[in-house]
């Protein structure tokens, strides 16, 4: 007798779909007599049969270092001739002696034995019971039916919680693996034996076991036995109600033994009540339990595998329920054995603190004016410029537009921005400036603090002049006054370093140069955005090469006025040439000459001119004013002491609703990133009733988007709607046309949900049509507006 030395592992190989073998090692948690691999050579592919001589040779390298080989899936005729040749030819290729062995049917409980068949011979008693572990356990992560949710923990059918859950049915994932597994439990099955499985989902293994027992019994073939089945995990009537059926077989059955297939045992709670009943309703019946898996080694169950690393607790004491990390619970529908897809929904509040977060710079910047939307804004210089050529700056549209210009003439900003640029850079030898409307505050703003400064606008010839500074230069510095996603910082930058690489070495800048970039306002879309930036100019991993006084994160390329004028300038095509396509060749209604004459007086305010210096909406940013005119040049402010500022014009307003909105938003999606079953949505309804300024819920509607608005029809809605527009204690603000236009045009824009649109449009159709008693030609012609847009832009919403 050969003894091995003590290893820890376990290989199984099979042979793919394709061909190939595939390894699978198992470590061990404590030393195994010998290390040995089970090699399945036709599995999935029974008509392909390869020599032996030709697969063993060629075992991937994790399976050719072991002791033992074993044999799965081959008839023993197949490796008793010829395998002292073969356990030779291993151990010659290997450099060792080898056993080589075979798994193969036997009538026993065990349903295969082990048979030596070639080479030397380990005493390794528990081999067999070892062998069905790993086979089944490679199963299971091959088949990936052990599920271990990310960030949550599951509720077991049997009320258990556990940290994973692991569904038999996956591991029946071709006809090979049903086989695999019936060849284990095929020496339990007499032809007497009735089949009973505790669920539905792993029918095809008792199948399977059923056509064996037939083909061993012919007579049974033309009267095939009945599989029996829980619909779902079951009650104990459920229970009782099987077991009478049992009572009823076994009356053609006397010497019959029910053979209990339990997919996976974990708390064990299902098996006790089956034997309590089973003693109470049919004593003295054999009743064999086995489990496919078990998910303790505790518990008093025959199971042909165990899986072990899986945490269980009872429901009212679970520790997972209490952790942070994986305390969302996902249930296991107890007929599917498959987990429960719940969707949820998460409403967010605009909260103090994001409003409040810029307060004092939104104070500022509504003192200087500062504030434009739907803007047309110069950009730094373009492709042309910057390599040397002619051309003028492009322009490019913002939804919000922060004049930077207008900012510096405020003394105490000038001041504090002076200080944050001081402390981010305290020399600098060379001044970059990109050439657009603030270029020149920009340079006075870095002459006050740095003397005899050397300063570059990139304009046509700035190459040359670059090349001819750059000589000994230590402290580089490229100022702007607003970055966005910072291709122009990008582009300059890269042209000076391209320029001091073609530079001889007597006019490049000093040795241990830095070049940064600083902007009086920072307002990337996401942080990603600015650390990529930032990443992007660093020439030392300790080096700050980006800075700015202030930074904000601000919604870009979703217009609400782009989208208002893209809506009215379609339907104000369509208006005019009705009559043309319905070939009645009629003249426009009157109400229809109306509706256009105010689509051609509010685009005429959305239509903006190009120039030199900013241009956007300073007043008129709403469908109407609060007087119902739709060109009017709005005196309104908010009510003192709000969070996002006090008393802020309409522009300033929606710049800090947005600009916190969008901080609120990001949050979410860095939330919901790796979330499934997901997603939120603005709390409207608390949102309407506790910013009851119509300027701001005006500014909200404006900047949230039509997928944050997943809105569901309650009575608190309907409440919120009626408060917001139509009752309020203020008599001034009671009812707001502004802010009634405004939700039509939610609804309208299709921002609102179809089945939420009415109740908005109810609200607000109450408003313009009371208005206090107080109608005047605004605000008639602003209710026929605003009907004609409804009649024009939404379609008939049934119940």
């Amino acid at each position: 007798m050969t003894t091995v030395a003590a290893k820890r592992e376990w290989v199984h190989v099979r042979r793919t779909a394709n061909g190939k073998l595939d390894a699978y090692v198992e470590q061990t948690t404590g030393p195994v007599a010998v290390s040995v691999s089970l090699v399945d050579p036709y599995y999935g592919s029974p008509s392909t049969l390869t020599p032996l001589e030709k697969i063993l040779p060629g075992l991937p390298s994790a399976a050719a270092d072991v002791d033992v080989v074993v044999l799965r899936g081959v008839r023993l005729e197949m490796v008793e001739e010829g395998a002292r040749e073969l356990a030779e030819l291993l151990a010659d290729r290997w450099g060792r002696p080898i056993e080589l062995g075979a798994l193969v049917p036997a009538r026993s409980r065990d349903g295969l034995r082990y048979t030596h068949v070639g080479g030397v011979k380990c005493d390794e008693p528990t081999l067999v019971p070892e062998l069905r572990q790993l086979e089944l356990r490679t199963q299971i992560a091959r088949a990936g039916a052990l599920y271990r949710p990310l960030g949550a923990h599951i509720a077991l059918p049997s009320g258990f919680h556990a940290d994973a859950y692991l569904r038999v049915a996956d591991l029946f994932d071709g006809g090979s693996a049903i086989s695999r597994v019936a060849d284990w439990l095929d020496g339990r099955v007499s032809e007497q034996t009735i089949l009973v499985a505790d669920t539905w989902t792993i029918i095809p293994l008792l199948q399977e076991l059923e056509q064996r027992r037939a083909r061993r019994t012919p007579s049974l073939a033309s009267d095939p036995q009945p599989v029996l089945t829980f619909v779902s995990y079951p009650d104990p009537d459920e229970v009782r109600t099987l077991l009478e059926t049992v009572s009823g077989l076994l009356v053609t059955r006397p010497e019959g033994r029910v053979l209990f297939i339990l997919s996976a045992a974990s708390s064990g709670g299902l098996v006790e009540n089956l034997r309590l009943q089973w003693d109470r309703y049919l004593p003295g019946v054999g009743l064999d339990v086995v489990s496919i898996v078990s998910t303790d080694s505790t518990l008093n169950v025959d199971s042909l595998c165990t899986v072990s690393g899986i945490a269980r607790h009872p429901a009212d004491e679970c520790p997972l329920c209490k952790d942070g990390v994986v305390s969302p619970l996902i249930g296991i529908d107890r007929k599917r054995y498959f987990p429960v897809l719940t969707a949820r929904r998460e409403r967010k509040m605009i909260t103090p603190v994001c409003a409040e977060e810029h307060k004092e710079f939104w104070e500022t910047v509504d003192s200087c004016g500062a504030v434009h939307v739907h803007a047309h804004v110069p950009e730094g210089s373009p492709l042309t410029v910057r390599e040397g050529g002619e051309g003028a700056p492009a322009v490019t549209h913002r939804d919000i537009a922060i004049d930077v210009v207008a900012l510096l003439g405020n003394a105490r900003f000038a001041e504090a921005v002076r200080e944050s640029l001081s402390a981010f850079s305290r020399r600098c030898d060379l001044l970059i400036v990109p050439y657009h409307h603030a270029t020149d505050a920009l340079i006075s703003l870095a002459a006050s603090l740095y003397p005899d400064l050397c300063s570059i606008v990139v304009k046509p010839g700035w190459v040359e002049r670059l090349k001819s500074e750059l000589r000994g230069k230590l402290r580089i510095l490229i100022l702007d006054d607003a970055v966005v996603s910072g291709r122009t910082l990008r582009s300059i930058h890269r042209v000076i370093q391209d320029q001091i690489h073609l530079l001889d070495e007597d006019q490049r800048p000093a040795d241990g140069y830095r070049i940064s970039a600083f902007a009086v306002i920072g307002r990337p879309h996401n942080d990603s955005l600015w650390k990529r930036l930032g990443d992007s100019l660093r020439q030392t991993s300790d080096s700050l090469s980006l800075g700015c006084y202030k930074k904000l994160l601000m919604p870009d390329r979703s217009c609400p006025w782009c989208d208002e004028v893209a809506r009215l300038e379609r339907l104000q095509k369509e208006i005019r040439s009705a009559p043309t396509l319905l070939g009645t060749g009629m003249a426009l209604s009157a109400e229809d000459r109306e509706i256009l004459s105010c689509i051609d007086e509010r685009l005429d305010v959305l239509t903006l001119p190009q120039t030199g210096a900013i241009t956007g909406l300073r007043n008129s940013i709403f469908l109407a004013g609060p007087d119902g005119a739709i060109r009017a040049r709005s005196p309104d402010r908010l009510t003192p002491h709000s969070l996002f500022g006090e008393s802020l014009t309409e522009t300033t307003t929606f710049a800090a609703v947005a600009s916190a909105m969008h901080t609120i938003r990001l949050q979410m999606y860095a939330h919901l990133e790796s979330s499934q079953g997901v997603a939120w949505e603005w709390d409207v309804a608390r949102i309407v009733t506790a910013f009851h300024d119509p300027l701001i819920q005006a500014s909200f509607l404006r900047a949230a988007r039509a997928d944050e608005l997943r809105l569901e029809r309650t009575s608190a809605l309907v409440d919120a709607a009626g408060e917001a527009l139509y009752v309020h204690s203020d008599p001034e603000r009671r009812v707001s046309l502004m802010l009634a236009a405004e939700h039509v045009w939610a609804a309208v824009a299709q921002k609102y949900p179809p089945l939420i649109r009415p109740i908005f449009l109810a609200a607000a159709d109450k408003v313009l049509t009371d208005h206090e008693g107080r109608q005047t030609d605004k605000t008639k012609r602003l209710l026929q507006y605003m009907r004609g847009l409804e009649a024009h832009l939404t379609l008939p919403i049934g119940n």
